[in-house]
């Protein structure tokens, strides 16, 4: 269960160190699985610049998980997507990148953060929210399943090099 010190809020500027830290050590496991994903040596540098740039965009939602000593634990991004007009879902919610430090796992922190992404994401007018992840990352996939997420699409790729 998430403790009732730790706060669940909208990501600031002055997060964006800490949530670049949380996402290269999400990188780092992922590399686990795929070497695409090792982060460079000014990743961290440059995903703060990144994430910079998505704050208070009105297709974003991206909350973080911050313990009282002020420290973030973890952090979820959600963004809207538009579809081709073609189709009748013309827009679609994304969890592009999601991450608790394994120190703070078990918690229910994950769970929290997602919900209220999603549920910001519903009280935009999305429909739909999709989430994107390394199909051997199987604590991932079992976690999205608890969040009622069904196998939809499958993104398959290769090296070419």
């Amino acid at each position: 269960m998430i403790s009732s010190t730790l706060t669940i809020r909208a990501a600031e500027v002055a997060d964006l160190e800490s949530v670049a830290r949380l996402w290269c050590a999400l990188q780092e496991m992922r590399s686990q699985f795929h070497s695409c994903h090792e982060p460079t040596d000014d990743a961290v540098d440059t995903q703060r610049k990144e994430l910079n740039d998505l704050l208070g965009q009105a297709e974003t939602f991206f909350h973080v998980a911050v313990e009282p000593s002020g420290q973030v634990v973890g952090y979820c991004l959600g963004t809207i997507q538009s579809r081709p007009a073609s189709l009748a879902e013309e827009q679609v919610g994304v969890i592009s990148s999601m991450f608790v430090d394994r120190n703070s796992r078990d918690a229910g922190i994950g769970q929290t953060m997602c919900r209220a992404v999603v549920d910001a994401l519903a009280r935009s007018g999305v429909t739909r929210v999709e989430a994107t992840l390394c199909a051997e990352n199987a604590d991932a996939i079992r976690f999205l399943e608890k969040q009622r997420f069904e196998l939809h699409t499958v993104t398959l790729s290769r090296d070419i090099r």
